[in-house]
């Protein structure tokens, strides 16, 4: 071993922390430090030096969600769309052992989701940097939905899937160290709070935007009623409802949106409705092949049959997926990936609320209803963000009494 123990252990804190805070602003830098934290890994021999943390329970259900794709295989009909996705999903394979092998303080778990967070600030205010260079050049206006997004080069949910657990990193932080933050610490963390809040809301996710009402006035109540102060759990959830709903209705290209989701889902032939028609025929092709699924990158091609057949225009143009992460599992997969993937997020899910763990409660249940409006882990975006934050928590589940 060229370097030691103690400078292995320190170049993977230093490739955590580096990868948290480019995952959002910089995401090619953040897949080279992932490359870092596997090399790192091996050279370090953690793998075959603690085996059984290497592949214990938590890292082997995440490797065999990839395992399940490479069975899929055996009933492909599209080797490309095939091999594209199990580059994608490459890190399901490599990286938990890894994360789980290295011995990580857990003094130095805060800083890797602080540089997280310092990282999604960086990357809002070049959005906003850019939106604002954009309209004094041209008077086009970038500062919502996917016009904002895209100067990050990402779509929207993405961004506000990162955003919202950054909101909820910001609020337990300050309900953990209430006592030692005061004064600018207090007033720095509110306006924090305040602009992520605002970017969401500009961003015009609408699950998302359901989900930042949902989970963090559960959150609210959840944390205010414990210290028994009901009449203030009602106060300051009403009050966040009331906030986020009025910043929602005054920027006009919100309450754009938010007016255009009430007509599409009035009217068939817009997107909304168009989702449930999506639904509707993934299901229809989970029956047709319910146990072992349609084959490793063969959704596209079954859900563009079903869009042609039924003459589902704007999905068939688009090539929309299933646009629901257990439906399109169960298609590519069938039941026996739905299981898998269902082992991987609801018992972490369960046992994060019984030991109380907020942090990884709020990424579970954050996870666990995006993947209904969306096909998170399709996308590197949503890939990174679940294994490396997913494996961290779990890592933190395991080692607490």
């Amino acid at each position: 071993m060229i370097l030691t123990e103690q400078q292995h252990q320190q170049i993977h804190y230093y490739l955590l922390v580096l990868f948290a805070f480019c995952l959002l602003p910089l995401p090619r830098m953040a897949v080279l430090s992932l490359i870092g934290i596997g090399l790192n890994g091996l050279a370090g021999g953690y793998l075959w030096r603690y085996p059984q943390k290497a592949f214990g329970y938590w890292p082997l259900l995440m490797v065999a969600f990839y395992g399940v794709h490479l069975l899929g295989l055996y009933h492909t009909t599209n080797w490309p769309e095939a091999s594209f996705d199990l580059e994608t999903k490459l890190s399901f394979l490599l990286l938990p052992p890894v994360i789980f092998s290295v011995p990580f303080p857990r003094a130095a778990r805060p800083t890797v989701f602080r540089s997280f967070v310092l990282g999604c600030l960086v990357a809002t205010l070049y959005a906003y940097g850019a939106a604002t260079l954009t309209y004094w050049q041209t008077g086009l206006n970038g500062f919502y939905y996917k016009y904002l997004s895209g100067y990050l080069g990402a779509h929207p949910t993405y961004v506000a899937i990162y955003l919202n657990f950054v909101l909820f990193l910001l609020l337990e932080e300050w309900s953990r160290r209430r006592q030692q933050i005061t004064g600018w610490g207090r007033m720095g963390r509110l306006v924090l709070s305040l602009h992520v809040v605002v970017f969401i809301v500009l961003l015009t996710a609408r699950m998302q935007l359901l989900l930042l009402l949902l989970l963090l006035s559960i959150s609210l109540l959840w944390y205010l009623l414990a210290q028994r102060k009901v009449g203030l759990a009602v106060l300051s959830v009403g009050g966040g409802l009331v906030l986020v709903a009025t910043l929602a209705w005054t920027i006009p290209t919100t309450q754009k949106r938010m007016v255009e989701a009430y007509r599409e889902f009035k009217d068939p032939q817009t997107e909304s409705n168009v989702r449930w028609a999506m639904w509707g025929l993934s299901v229809e092709l989970i029956r047709e092949s319910p146990w072992l699924g349609h084959g490793t990158g063969d959704v596209q091609d079954e859900l563009d049959r079903l869009y042609a057949r039924d003459g589902v225009t704007k999905a068939l143009e688009s090539h929309f997926n299933a646009h629901n992460q257990y439906l399109q599992t169960s298609i590519d997969l069938g039941l026996l990936g739905l299981g898998i993937l269902l082992l991987n997020v609801l018992p972490p899910f369960w046992l994060a609320l019984r030991r109380q763990k907020y942090i990884a409660v709020f990424f579970s249940a954050l996870i666990l209803l995006s993947m209904l409006t969306e096909c998170i882990l399709e996308v590197q975006m949503g890939i990174l963000f679940f294994v490396i934050f997913h494996c961290f928590l779990l890592l933190d589940l395991e080692t607490s009494p």
